[in-house]
């Protein structure tokens, strides 16, 4: 039965996002159609452009078809990213709309055409009233966010282009080779009346690609080497294979026969000593009752199950990016169970007795800590609310499965580091109490109790370490904090189009071994596809067109409460960490001082006992250090602590623009760039802070304490 506040896992959304570019009307005329039969090359092209689209829809319905735990049971959506230009683009929409796809526009500069139904156009409006042209930096600045949003790229490309491209088409096919896109060329030559279909071919994007156009730049010939001429019999297959790896990875990793799932079954089969026996006796002993039992595994089986759960236990597999989308997006956000719920008000009972907080021990004891909902939907107010006003991103949902998946497995993990290294503490106690026969364990009292206390606390030291470990508590926690984290991120800068530098990556990249393309990072494949499925940001009311520099002061605004919730966040991150450091370094060394006292009247007086001062002590005040070494406490208190006061300082920054704005009559569209570039600078604050968290803490998988 499903928990009321469980947050179940999103299921993404079937949509299939193609950018569309190629050469303007003037090159197209002027390079192709005039060398011919101008008629017929357009309808040449036309035609071919149809063939591509529709065979794309095609191949993405197919792969669709077949229903699966991640996508939702609704129908596909296609649409085009296109920048409304001229020529290639206005070829490809008008055959686009004819297939049933819905348009977006990214532009550059404000909107000069009517817009249809199921359209939408988005105005960077680069081009302030000092400008008459747009630089090729700006160009390329819309074109890397057009391919953030699209899963195929479709160009048209001539054979003008020259050894170094120069083309705003030659430069957006390059940055989609770079993040590993689907490219497909329709490639024209003068002497040919029939465009030529190229697609890029994944096997030949290798990382001796990457890195020669990374590091000689864009040469035609090095480009076009990782594409393969196709024929309109086998485009189907070479782009169905591209949208296959692109859209369902996983494929494999549902399948019930592959590796890792048989593994995960064969590991559930493997019970403990007495529930195997207590299972074998009763399936045994069936005839004799009308229970229902299970087969249980054959004993040499069993036994040879051991050595299998001691290697895993010890080195757990590695799992394949494929197989964490599946396990990633088939959990849902759920309660702690009741033996968590134990682990973690131990916890808090004994953390807070540290810090010397009493009251909040005593209510640990009987209640579990509740978290609140850190996502803030924005709501403008009646004073600012216009026709024109910014609509909320629809990330709510996903962020807070995220981040309570996230603080789940923080609290598992903390939970677990805790309890270890207090465990470890008092086995030194139970060993001490041992050798001094301390009650209950005197002459008149039960031999061998500190023993037996000191056995179980190993075991269970041991056991802990190993079961955190295989359940990956630690990276779990990794994994959802960085899908939350960068949600927040990219819905603080939505509005103005800033989008976390995660997103620009490439979810991919080449196996030598295998020498295939392989998913190198599951969460980031998940991002990916929650924000082409979102789309370009829209308008509040509904309005197709949503101009960036017509919304200053509503887009300030909301970017101000956004960046409150940074900072409270940041703030209470730094205080609670810094608060905890404070008080376990003053017991840590309370419990040195009162060992270093104890051994200074050791010399003066021989008191049994007091060997618990002595070895005791030091045991726990290691346990506390292992507990702040763990936790990075010292390292994370202070990262936080200079994100917090780096974000309040552009706070101040933010205020102080917005006095400028309306202090003055500067262009909008400059104050628009500008509201962007303190976005931009705020952004990468937050995602460096979340770097370096993520590099201290990659490594700290739970241990067994010395």
């Amino acid at each position: 039965m499903q928990n009321s506040t469980t947050i179940p896992a999103p299921k993404l959304s079937k949509v299939l996002s193609v950018c569309v570019s190629g050469h303007r009307s003037e090159r197209l005329e002027q390079e192709w159609f005039s060398r011919g039969d101008a008629q017929g090359r357009h309808l040449n092209l036309q035609n071919a452009m149809r063939f591509v689209l529709k065979e794309l829809r095609s191949s993405a319905k197919s792969i669709f078809l077949e229903k699966d735990t991640i996508y939702s049971e609704e129908e596909l959506r296609c649409k085009i990213v296109s920048s409304g230009a001229s020529g290639s683009e206005e070829i490809a929409l008008k055959e686009a709309r004819e297939l049933g796809y819905g348009i977006e526009y990214l532009l550059a500069h404000e909107l000069e055409f009517d817009l249809g139904e199921d359209e939408y156009a988005f105005s960077l409006n680069l081009r302030s009233s000092k400008e008459k042209y747009l630089s090729d930096m700006q160009y390329e600045l819309r074109d890397e966010l057009a391919l953030s949003f699209a899963d195929v790229l479709v160009a048209v490309w001539d054979d003008k282009e020259p050894t170094l491209m120069q083309s705003g088409t030659a430069k957006i096919v390059l940055h989609a080779l770079e993040k590993v896109k689907p490219v497909i060329l329709l490639y024209i030559e003068k002497s040919s009346n029939e465009p030529k279909i190229f697609v890029a071919n994944y096997k030949k994007i290798d990382n001796a690609f990457l890195v020669e156009i990374e590091s000689i730049g864009s040469l035609k010939r090095v480009v076009l080497s990782a594409f393969t001429e196709v024929d309109t019999d086998s485009f189907s297959a070479a782009i169905s294979d591209w949208l296959e790896m692109s859209l369902v990875p996983y494929k494999e990793a549902l399948k019930e026969d592959s590796r890792e799932n048989r593994l995960k079954v064969r590991l559930q089969k493997q019970k403990s000593f007495l529930n195997y026996f207590r299972d074998f006796f009763l399936w045994h002993g069936r005839f004799l009752h009308n229970k229902k039992i299970e087969q249980p595994l054959a004993l040499l089986e069993w036994i040879r199950g051991i050595g299998l759960w001691f290697s895993l236990m010890l080195s757990p597999p590695a799992k394949s990016q494929e197989n964490q989308i599946v396990e990633c997006l088939e959990s849902d956000a759920a309660e702690l169970t009741h033996y968590e719920k134990l682990i973690t008000r131990a916890h808090h009972f004994f953390s807070s007795l540290v810090k010397l907080e009493f009251k909040k021990a005593f209510h640990s004891i009987y209640k579990t800590q509740e978290r609140t909902n850190r996502y803030a939907t924005i709501v403008a107010s009646k004073e600012t609310q216009r026709v024109d006003s910014i609509k909320e991103p629809n990330f709510e949902k996903v962020f807070n499965w995220a981040d309570k998946e996230a603080s789940n497995y923080a609290q598992k993990y903390k939970d677990d580091t805790w309890i270890i290294y207090y465990a470890a503490a008092f086995a030194v106690f139970c060993a001490v109490a041992g050798t001094l026969h301390i009650w209950p364990a005197s002459k008149d009292g039960i031999p061998f109790i500190w023993v037996f206390l000191e056995f179980v606390l190993l075991h269970f030291i041991v056991s802990k370490v190993l079961k955190a470990r295989f359940e990956n508590h630690h990276g779990k926690w990794m994994n959802f904090r960085f899908i939350a984290e960068q949600i927040r991120y990219l819905r603080f800068g939505f509005a103005f189009l800033v989008l976390p530098k995660s997103l620009h990556k490439s979810a991919w990249r080449y196996n030598e071994q295998t020498q295939k393309l392989q998913l190198q990072s599951a969460e980031l494949w998940i991002l990916q596809r929650i924000v082409i499925a979102q789309g370009l940001p829209k308008d509040a009311e509904g309005n197709q067109l949503y101009n960036m520099s017509h919304h200053n002061e509503e887009g300030l605004k909301y970017v101000m409460q956004v960046l409150d919730e940074h900072i409270e966040y940041y703030g209470n991150s730094y205080h609670n960490l810094h608060k905890d450091h404070i008080y376990l370094h003053r017991l840590s060394l309370g419990l040195f001082s009162a060992t270093f006292v104890a051994v200074m009247f050791h010399f003066f007086s021989s008191v049994k006992h007091i060997l618990i001062f002595t070895a005791f002590f030091p045991a726990w005040g290691a346990a506390i250090h292992g507990i702040l070494s763990q936790n990075e406490v010292v390292r994370v208190s202070s990262m936080a602590s200079q994100a917090w006061q780096d974000i309040k300082t552009l706070k101040a920054a933010f205020l102080a623009h917005e006095r400028h704005i309306k202090d003055s009559n500067a262009d909008r569209v400059e104050e628009a760039l500008n509201i962007r570039k303190l976005i931009i600078a705020t952004t990468e604050i937050v995602s460096n802070e979340n770097h370096y968290w993520r590099s201290l803490f990659r490594h700290n998988h739970p241990e067994l304490p010395a």
